[in-house]
């Protein structure tokens, strides 16, 4: 079971999420889809507006009136749902053997050392830890 008990965001969600991640406060749907289109991402203000309505319903996002025009922020956080998503990957694609994931994130052509050292820090850390708790 993944850790998140919501529903997982679809691809056209995860998209209006990351502009309301990346603006870090209420936003405008007429915003969003400017920020969207910027992005070569167009999408029609209906659409959006339905996406934001099924993430409301997903307890992703909050609504709040200004006058006619209503502002969206992001209540779920961008860790969270990276978790989560990561979370449902590795118990569907991977039996929820993180070793293979891990392989298989090595064996991503296009990391870069830095990613990888990155990686090695976290790991460590995360080795001693474990070792202080045994302790």
């Amino acid at each position: 079971m993944s850790t998140d008990s919501r529903k997982p965001l679809t691809p056209l969600e995860l998209m209006i999420m990351q502009v309301l991640w990346q603006c870090g406060d209420w936003i405008s749907v007429i915003d969003i889809q400017k920020r969207l289109a910027n992005e070569g991402k167009g999408l029609a203000l209906p659409s959006i507006r339905t996406m934001l309505g099924i993430l409301q319903e997903k307890e992703a996002v909050i609504r709040e009136g200004e006058g006619r025009r209503h502002l969206y922020r992001a209540v779920m956080t961008e860790e969270a749902t990276q978790s989560g998503m990561l979370g449902e990957i590795l118990e569907k694609a991977f039996h929820n053997n993180a070793g293979s994931l891990v392989a298989a994130l090595l064996r991503v052509e296009n990391i870069s050392e830095s990613d990888l050292e990155r990686a090695r820090l976290l790991l460590n850390q995360h080795s001693a830890r474990q070792r202080e708790e045994e302790s």
